[in-house]
């Protein structure tokens, strides 16, 4: 990263991404790694993001990925290899907010703190054990995000949990709220 940084920082800001996936395809990364960067970048407007780990759970995988160029949230949480084959799990028009808002912890948080809001939780230690594989061929993802007031910095207000619902041939059906609405632990 840090030739490809130091090749790239003279590149006009529009140019930066594109040359970063020029890096790595000629100093280190394997040819699926830049492949992987490259849809990456076209699915994401531009930005550039590198694979760390990648867990085949079949038939949807979990794919963790840094954005070195973003200043906040440079990590990410992937589902993939199913349909569609890329899903972003910090895509909350995605999750199943109408079930979260019906629960009765949720709704006496909200009371209390009518700013609350959903956000993306840091991804940095996404555990690969939340997958579940059900008796049809299915899987589901469990995945954490946090109830806070304004962008989390830091400790937040609680967190709620909703499933990543798939068939047995990776189709995505839903998502679903599964709970997890609470005071933090002190």
């Amino acid at each position: 990263m840090a030739v490809a940084g130091a090749a790239c920082d003279p590149e006009p800001p529009e140019r930066i991404a594109s040359c970063y996936i020029k890096q790595m395809a000629t100093i280190w990364a394997p040819a699926a790694a830049v492949q992987f960067s490259r849809r990456m970048y076209t699915q994401n407007g531009g930005e550039f993001c590198v694979l760390l780990d990648f867990e085949k759970l079949g038939p949807v995988d979990m794919a963790k990925v840094f954005y070195p160029l973003r200043a906040e949230l440079g990590n990410a949480l992937y589902l993939v290899n199913g349909d569609p084959a890329i899903l972003d799990v910090d895509d909350l028009t995605k999750l199943d907010i109408r079930g979260m808002e019906r629960d009765n912890r949720y709704q006496a948080m909200k009371h209390h703190i009518p700013a609350l809001k959903l956000w993306a939780a840091p991804r940095w230690g996404t555990a690969w054990d939340l997958v579940q594989k059900h008796a049809n061929g299915g899987q589901s993802f469990d995945i954490y995000y946090m109830l806070d007031v304004h962008p989390p910095s830091g400790r937040w207000i609680s967190g709620a949990h909703f499933d990543w619902n798939f068939d047995a041939r990776g189709k995505f059906l839903e998502t679903k709220f599964t709970g997890g609405v609470g005071p933090l632990p002190d």
